[in-house]
């Protein structure tokens, strides 16, 4: 080896165990800064399970399947009661879109993380039998609508994006092989929690919309629909936490549960073949009336369209027509998230 050539290696070696002291350093400053953040925030504060289920909306006859997956957020953790939950306002809002009664279903657990979705898909598909096949097949059967929010767990605990996408994936792709419509709350950035100081609010931003980007392609890919809850609550968290915000100050609050559900309400009913039906786009959303908007971007790869969408809340992401190949996918971004108070 000539003597240009050594030092260059003893260069790289030392540049090497360099980074590798900075990332030691690095990582055991975000261990305590994280420690430090559940005790700041009151992630240790015990919290009482309000989880939504069974019958909602007052009209007879055979009811709209609606199911939630995923973590805390679809349980409804830090909601004063289960009417509060954003599971409870969805079915709702479902109800008066549709005009039928809504069967809610609510396996997620709290505290739960992308590999967690397996054990809760096959709970569901064993809780709902399945619809009569000579309906389906005669095109009278409604659809069955899966709402999954998952990724903050995946990101506190520094699980590895692939492995949260992949585990996603084989959910997305077993409800929909079982016939149900899904629809993904993509991961929320963690980011704009307050208490969290740098460097842990810069790796929790940046982490949180990878994995989100990630979700939007992988569930895309997977023939389901995402819409980006991004930073639906951090402004408010900063200008009114103790409104938005549960006692902990980490989950949302009952305000916080309604406005993560005016995000997630337009593509849910979507997804059931109700929006926009029979000219009822005006609905009932946490006790007032709403008319969301809609603006639809123009057409973009769909890793672009991921990448984009995750700063946007309410951005749903889905396939256009006429693109069906995996590689240079093409999708659109449809805004339907910010709602208006009906006068």
């Amino acid at each position: 080896m000539s003597t240009a050539a050594k030092r260059t290696t003893r260069v790289l070696v030392t540049t090497g165990s360099t980074l590798l002291a900075l990332l030691g350093a690095m990582a055991g400053l975000l261990s305590v800064q994280a420690r430090r953040a559940r005790t700041s925030i009151g992630l240790n504060l015990p919290l009482s399970d309000p989880r939504a289920e069974g019958r909602f909306g007052g009209n007879d006859g055979e009811p709209l399947q609606l199911a939630m997956l995923g973590d805390s957020l679809a349980v409804g953790i830090g909601a004063d009661s289960p009417a509060q939950t954003a599971a409870a306002i969805l079915a709702r809002g479902l109800a008066v879109a549709s005009g039928k009664p809504v069967e809610l279903n609510n396996v997620a657990l709290p505290g739960g993380e992308s590999e967690s979705l397996s054990g809760q898909v096959q709970q569901l598909l064993h809780d709902v039998p399945k619809s009569d096949a000579a309906a389906e097949i005669a095109g009278q059967a409604d659809p069955r609508v899966a709402v999954i929010i998952v990724g903050a767990n995946d990101v506190t605990r520094l699980n590895r994006v692939a492995d949260a996408v992949k585990s996603l994936t084989l959910a997305v792709r077993t409800l929909r092989a079982a016939g149900w419509e899904v629809v993904v709350a993509t991961c929320p950035d963690l980011g704009t929690i307050r208490p969290l100081r740098h460097p842990l609010r810069f790796f929790a931003r940046r982490s949180s919309r990878l994995l989100a980007a990630a979700q939007t392609i992988a569930v895309i890919r997977a023939q389901g629909r995402t819409v980006s809850l991004a930073d639906t609550l951090g402004k408010a968290f900063s200008t009114r936490p103790k409104a938005m915000f549960a006692t902990d100050m980490f989950h949302p609050s009952s305000r916080g549960y309604s406005r993560a559900a005016a995000v997630l309400l337009p593509a849910v009913c979507e997804a059931a073949g109700y929006w926009g039906r029979e000219a009822r786009e005006t609905i009932e959303l946490g006790g007032a009336p709403v008319t969301p908007k809609r603006q639809v971007e123009k057409s973009r790869s769909l890793t672009r369209a991921a990448f984009r969408a995750v700063s946007r809340p309410g951005a749903e992401v889905t396939t256009e027509p006429g693109y069906g190949s995996l590689t240079g996918q093409r999708a659109v971004i449809k805004h339907r998230g910010r709602s208006r108070a009906v006068k």
